[in-house]
């Protein structure tokens, strides 16, 4: 007898490709330094990832599953957005010592950021603009040039003979310009001619040109004498100090004569008595500043009076 035949069913299962999912990646700046990309999707699919990440250029990158799963490939795209170099306008140089405003904190093209370091308005330096954070942009450098002048040096009190000049004073440089005046030297204002004769204790202003900058004014305080004083002060009188008409001049040897001179060397007034006590009659004279050249003997002395 035959054997009754049976009909078998087999059900194959099909599992439908899963795609791999990935978070997305913010877009990055030029030159950062990338993560490396997960090897396991979100829906837990493992693979391998190609090209190799490039921090330069947008670039779309490839994951291929490892085999023994269901999945497709599937891409992933990260946009490099290009570094901007903060843009400046050029400060123009500055003398030493000269005022700077301060750098603006957002660059000509919109980029905002610190400057470092301080300003420093003495010595020519190179100033680093640092972008802030969350901006595609590189850092800049600013050079500020600042010019620098020699200040002028020398003794701030100075004496000369009669009828020196603004030439004779000694200071380094020796070119630069004279004022009269604080305020005309800081205008730059009514220099003075190297002959303008010294007026005793005076007050003079140099200043350091030197086409580009002027150094800030140095003062000198001069006093013009006769001559040097070799009388013993202490033995002297001469009063009233300031003096309106009668000048007393009393020494404790015998005073051979007394001279009177304008600032500018002119003999006003000459006596000759031989006398420990002398009487000079001012009343003439303008209101002024005035020189007293007195001989005692062998002894001499120059000294300053002022007339009201």
């Amino acid at each position: 007898q035959c054997a009754l035949s049976t009909t078998r069913t087999i059900n194959i299962n099909v599992n439908s490709n899963i795609i791999p999912s990935f978070n997305p990646i913010a877009p990055q700046c030029s030159g950062t330094n990338f993560a490396a990309l997960p090897t396991t999707s979100t829906n837990g699919i493992t693979g391998t990832w190609s090209p190799a990440l490039n921090n330069s250029t947008t670039t779309t990158y490839t994951f291929t599953p490892n085999t023994g799963q269901c999945a497709t490939t599937t891409t992933l795209t990260i946009t490099v957005n290009p570094s901007i170099t903060p843009n400046f306008t050029t400060v123009a140089p500055i003398c030493s010592g000269g005022s700077l405003a301060a750098l603006p904190t957002t660059s000509t093209n919109g980029i905002t950021g610190t400057w470092s370091p301080s300003l420093n308005n003495t010595t020519t330096t190179t100033y680093t603009f640092t972008p802030n954070s969350g901006q595609c942009a590189s850092v800049a450098n600013l050079i500020i040039n600042v010019n620098q002048i020699e200040l002028p040096s020398g003794n701030i009190n100075q004496t000369f003979n009669l009828n020196s000049t603004i030439a004779n004073i000694v200071i380094s440089p020796n070119n630069v310009l004279w004022y009269a005046t604080l305020s005309d030297a800081l205008a730059n204002v009514n220099s003075l001619s190297s002959n303008t004769l010294l007026t005793d204790d005076t007050t003079y202003f140099a200043v350091n040109d030197n086409g580009l900058c002027r150094s800030q004014p140095f003062a000198v305080t001069v006093d013009v004498t006769l001559g040097i004083s070799s009388l013993n002060k202490k033995n002297l009188k001469i009063y009233p100090n300031p003096v309106t008409s009668i000048l007393q001049i009393s020494y404790n040897n015998t005073i051979n004569s007394v001279e009177i001179y304008s600032v500018l060397g002119q003999l006003l007034i000459s006596k000759r008595n031989n006398s420990l006590n002398y009487t000079i009659d001012m009343s003439q004279l303008p209101s002024s500043l005035y020189l007293i050249k007195i001989i005692s003997e062998n002894q001499t002395g120059e000294f300053k009076i002022l007339k009201q």
